[in-house]
């Protein structure tokens, strides 16, 4: 497994044992990696995680604060180069209140407002096996 040392990796999953799971994971298979895991227990809170991690190119954090989405969505409009922290995300696609889908979906629609160059690889983590679940995460955007 090849990742960028400076990307950091986002889990998403309601259940607090999944996350530690994958994170353990990481940890024995990439132990290099250890420290750039970060996570989120809801769609929301990983929209906040992501939204927190996209910076003008060259910066991981505002002086005197975080930018505001608008403010990222303003500067891109400006021409102003933006990157996210993290690398890949992994996530659950059974989430209640926002589910996987539709917390990729808006993700990659901050993405897209922000003109990130490159985008994050979003991971599907889910228990479905049958065909309609792949074409639902492919179609919400998932790698």
């Amino acid at each position: 497994m090849t990742f960028c040392r400076t990307k950091r990796i986002l889990i998403v999953d309601d259940e607090y044992f999944n996350v530690e799971a994958l994170a353990s994971m990481i940890q024995i298979l990439a132990p290099h990696l250890k420290d750039s895991v970060d996570t989120a227990l809801s769609g929301g809170e990983a929209l906040s995680k992501i939204i927190e991690a996209i910076n003008p190119k060259g910066t991981s954090r505002h002086i005197g604060g975080e930018w505001t989405l608008d403010e990222k969505m303003q500067m891109a409009k400006e021409g102003v180069a933006q990157e996210c922290d993290y690398g890949l995300i992994f996530m659950d696609c059974s989430m209640p209140f926002m589910d996987g889908y539709e917390c990729c979906t808006k993700a990659i629609d901050i993405f897209d407002k922000c003109l990130l160059s490159k985008h994050p690889k979003v991971m599907a983590v889910t228990g479905h096996v049958e065909a309609q679940y792949l074409e639902k995460a492919i179609s919400s955007g998932m790698n």
